[in-house]
């Protein structure tokens, strides 16, 4: 029991503090290359022309806030969801297929166009700018978010019956 519980810990705080790190390290690097206005913060995200479409009211700083704040859910939410199809699996080689069909299958058909497929796009949803414009212009519920929202709490919920089911096969 204490080593499933140590197993998810470890992977967490893993991904978190890697996460964090990387993503400091990204923002340092924007910050030093474009230099921002301290200005720039407040302003509307529609206010830029790659987020238009957008009608929240969020301003910029919100915005970036947000997205760094998304991008760890997703990586934390897509690191439980793997190691519980890898306590879940008879063999590696089988859980590193499912994981890479459930992520990478819809990403690789929505390469090709598909249009529909963009909406459970695993790679815009990591790194969330992309999935929030898709998400803006369905105006799920009519919000801003509604897509971004609903793609991770379904996705959140399957990892979650996934780790419950991964608890009880360890158990056993």
């Amino acid at each position: 029991r204490k080593t499933i519980r140590a197993k998810y810990s470890a992977v967490i705080l893993m991904v978190i503090g890697l996460g964090i790190i990387l993503y400091v390290m990204e923002a340092a690097a924007y910050i030093n290359t474009y230099s921002f206005d301290s200005t720039i913060w407040s302003a509307p995200l529609g206010s830029l022309p790659s987020y238009s479409q957008v009608d929240s009211g969020i301003t910029i700083g919100q915005y970036i806030i947000v997205l760094y704040v998304l991008r760890i859910v997703a990586l934390v939410i897509t690191a439980v969801f793997m190691l519980s199809v890898s306590v879940l699996a008879e063999n590696l080689l089988l859980g590193v297929g499912a994981c890479v069909f459930v992520t990478m299958i819809p990403t690789v058909i929505a390469s090709f166009g598909e249009g529909n497929m963009k909406t459970i796009d695993f790679s815009s949803w990591f790194g969330i700018n992309k999935y929030f414009c898709i998400s803006a212009e369905n105006n799920l519920f009519g919000n801003d978010f509604g897509l971004l929202i609903s793609f991770t709490l379904i996705f959140t919920a399957i990892s979650l019956i996934t780790a419950v089911c991964a608890h009880r096969k360890f158990l056993k």
